[in-house]
């Protein structure tokens, strides 16, 4: 612990001195590094003579002792013979006594006694001794040892003065040249260097007129005049900034005149479009002939098509300007999915494609994101699927892998058989306003905004959108997104236990379709077993009835190859031992109303494709269950039934019953649109043209709701909000919906923070209607 805590100060302090010294000036730091340098070069010299003198004296004396062992062996053989110790001890005397650097010496025996020893008595013991060793030997034998001990101690002392005088020498030889080196150094570099230093600090605070004149070598002299050349680019640097600035002005101005037009065009496009379509929607439920309906078809499709290029256009120029924010709020993925796939079902039917879906049952539905922006991908990805398809199928997959405890990355693929895309295309298809063919004779149209739109959006989303295609075989749109999970909602629990043990077999020429419907009918807890053909389905059915488990239901597709359903259906019927197989029609490309000829081929339900997942469960329920019952219900009822069960418009709308409602609108054909389609969802509807009117009717009424537009001349919908909550005094709160053809960024915080509750865009959306009525108007 003690070690630690000495090694962790010392680290301090080290740290200290460093950012102390740091702080010196160059030429102080430059003389200190030198002295420290002249310090241990000269410490270092003294240490390196006094080992050489201490080599030098080790030499001389192990020499000494060599000569003086060879005069003893060769002087005292005779008396060691004898062990004569007065004789070896004058031998001794004589001859060692002479010798500056002995200490003292010692002759033994063989059985290591004394025969002879003497010690100097003029030398200290306390110096420093050197002993060697050397046995005497006669004829090969040992006859005894000898030892020596040298005392130079006088030899070290003149070794230590010598070490001291040649530092010291170095020394100072070491510091005049320090001295030296230091001041040529501080009057070639260093002073220059500081003028130029100086020079560059004016240049920083804007002088770019002073002038640099220094007298250096070469190199500072072509770094002066660097800074002279850097002078003159500050100064014109200078005047392209005082340019610049006024180009800025000039842009932002030019961007505000931008933004303001972009608002100012969704707005007057929005609003003339929300009467077209309105007005279509309202025309559509009236009697109308087929070449009305068919007309009335053909303008709402071109309406909806000028809509969605409209926004494509919006969404671009808001993205391209970094305007565009996301909305999250909980949404249910497999619903928004299934609407799409119900909204994209007739595209589909009309060009006889299957349009499938893949949403394995065990992953959530409940995320927190801005689902319409989500929607718009979806539908752009697999709108351009069954564009670009003349035959075979449009195929959506979910994939959903948890990345932590909160989040989910969702896949999302859309598979198609079309035209593909060229190899040399792939790279550029997400490129702003890039399209595959881009030619006058092209057989498809379209902005070549949409993909561009989609992989911005999902790139905000934390994801992206790639593509895999093979030129005339089809192609793979993948998005990728991280959402969070939406936890305040609980995934409702779907009961399929009354179809557990049930025995469906499903007939569909599609294999990919065939593989779904497998899926979910086995995870349903359903003994299910797929054919692809009318021929192998007669088959297989009555191998089950000569086994004693016949099929309870058979989901038959309309559309195969030789034998359709229909056909397969009567023939199902025709046989005894096939009858009460209960028959569910799953079709995409009969309308509902062939259902009338659908009972008679023995139909007991019919379900358009794409079939949402509930319709299809349900559907089994309740055919399942009258088969049970034994009961007779006809396919149209049955149908109806099934659907009005599971049709959100109908639950949303006795939800909507004899709401009063407040329409402000200044725009007489959006008056007329808004009022029927309200009018429609079971509401009492007063209209008043402007806020100031608004706010007048109020005085003696109270209202349900109050769909207020925001551009109004006298008083707009913001002013009149206001209004209107100061006149309810927080006695009361009417809820306020801004119906407003404002769809810019920062519009719907602008209607909130004005003091309303809600925001829809135009042109109205019916199910957005609905939803908004049923959320307040309860």
């Amino acid at each position: 612990m003690v070690e630690e805590w000495w090694r962790m100060r010392t680290k301090q302090l080290l740290g200290r001195l460093g950012n102390q010294l740091s702080q010196w000036p160059i030429s102080h730091q430059i003389v200190l590094l030198l002295a420290a340098g002249t310090m241990v070069i000269a410490i270092a010299s003294g240490f390196v003579v006094r080992k050489l003198e201490q080599e030098h004296l080790s030499d001389r004396l192990r020499e000494q002792s060599i000569t003086t062992f060879s005069i003893l062996s060769t002087t005292s053989i005779e008396a060691i013979i004898r062990e004569d110790k007065q004789l070896l001890n004058t031998i001794v005397e004589r001859y060692i006594g002479t010798l500056p650097d002995v200490f003292s010496v010692s002759i033994e025996n063989e059985k290591h006694q004394v025969l002879a020893q003497w010690q100097s008595p003029d030398k200290n013991p306390e110096h420093a001794l050197l002993t060697y060793e050397q046995p005497v030997f006669f004829n090969g034998a040992v006859l005894g040892n000898m030892r020596l001990q040298l005392n130079p101690d006088p030899h070290y002392v003149n070794a230590e003065e010598h070490v001291a005088k040649l530092r010291w020498f170095i020394l100072g030889i070491l510091l005049t040249l320090t001295m030296i080196v230091v001041v040529g150094i501080n009057l070639l570099a260093i002073r220059p260097v500081q003028l130029i230093h100086s020079r560059l600090l004016d240049l920083s605070k804007g002088d770019v007129f002073s002038k640099l004149d220094v007298s250096c070598s070469k190199e500072l002299g072509r770094l002066s005049e660097s800074v002279q050349i850097m002078a003159g680019v500050f100064r014109d640097q200078r005047q392209r900034q005082i340019d610049l600035h006024k180009a800025k002005q000039k842009a932002e101005a030019a961007n505000k005149s931008k933004g303001e037009f972009l608002a100012n065009m969704s707005h007057e496009i929005r609003t003339p479009m929300n009467g077209i379509l309105g007005t279509l929607e309202l025309l559509g439920d009236t009697p109308l002939n087929g070449m009305q309906k068919e007309y009335t078809k053909t303008i709402r499709v071109s309406g909806e098509s000028l809509l969605g290029i409209i926004c494509d256009i919006l969404d671009f120029s808001k993205i391209d300007e970094g305007k565009l924010e996301l909305d999250p709020e909980p949404f249910d993925l497999r619903a928004t999915i299934e609407d799409i796939l119900v909204l994209l079902g007739n595209a589909a039917r009309e060009k006889k494609l299957e349009l499938l879906l893949h949403y394995p049952l065990e992953l959530p539905h409940w995320f927190e994101g801005d689902s319409i922006r989500i929607r718009q991908i979806i539908t752009n990805l697999l709108g351009n699927a069954i564009k670009f398809t003349s035959a075979g199928h449009a195929l959506l997959k979910v994939a959903i892998s948890s990345t932590g405890r909160n989040n989910a990355a969702i896949s999302i693929s859309v598979e198609d058989t079309g035209i593909g895309i060229p190899e040399n295309q792939v790279a550029h298809i997400f490129d702003k306003f890039t399209q595959v063919d881009a030619s006058t004779t092209r057989n498809f149209g379209g902005t070549g905004l949409g993909l561009a739109i989609s992989k911005q959006l999902a790139t905000m989303m934390g994801g992206d959108v790639q593509v895999t295609s093979q030129n005339g075989r089809g192609s793979t749109f993948s998005f990728s997104m991280i959402l969070p999970y939406a936890a305040e909602q609980e995934e409702k629990p779907v009961s399929y236990t009354a179809l557990k043990g049930a025995r469906i077999l499903v007939v569909d020429d599609h294999e990919i379709n065939r593989e779904i419907l497998q899926e979910q009918l086995t995870k349903w807890d359903v003994k299910a077993k797929s054919v692809e053909s009318a021929e192998e389905a007669l088959e297989v059915m009555q191998q089950a009835v000569a086994a004693g488990i016949p099929y309870e239901i058979a989901l038959l597709d309309y559309r195969m190859p030789e034998i359709n359903g229909e056909v397969l259906a009567r023939k199902i019927k025709a046989d005894k031992s096939l009858h009460a197989t209960q028959l569910v029609m799953l079709s995409s490309v009969a309308g509902r109303s062939e259902a009338k000829r659908m009972r008679s081929a023995g139909f007991s339900a019919f379900l358009l494709k794409p079939v949402r997942q509930f319709y299809l469960l349900e559907t089994l329920k309740t055919v399942l269950k009258t088969r049970l019952e034994k009961g007779e219900k006809d396919t149209l009822r049955l149908h109806k039934e099934v659907e009005c069960t599971l049709d959100d418009n109908n639950i949303l709308q006795k939800a909507s019953q004899s709401k009063q409602v407040l329409l402000v609108e200044d725009n007489l054909i959006n008056q007329k649109v808004a009022v029927k389609i309200l009018q429609k969802h079971d509401c009492q509807v007063e209209v008043a043209c402007n806020g100031k009117e608004a706010v007048e009717v109020l005085k003696g009424n109270q209202f349900d709701i109050i769909f207020m537009d925001c551009q109004m001349p006298e008083m707009d919908g913001y002013e009149a909000t206001a209004a209107i909550r100061k006149q309810e005094n927080n006695i009361r709160h009417t809820p306020i919906i801004a119906m407003t053809a404002n769809a810019m960024k920062g519009d719907r915080e602008k209607c909130l923070a004005a003091g309303m509750d809600d925001y829809l865009a135009k042109p109205i959306d019916k199910n957005r209607l609905q939803a908004t009525l049923d959320k307040w108007g309860s």
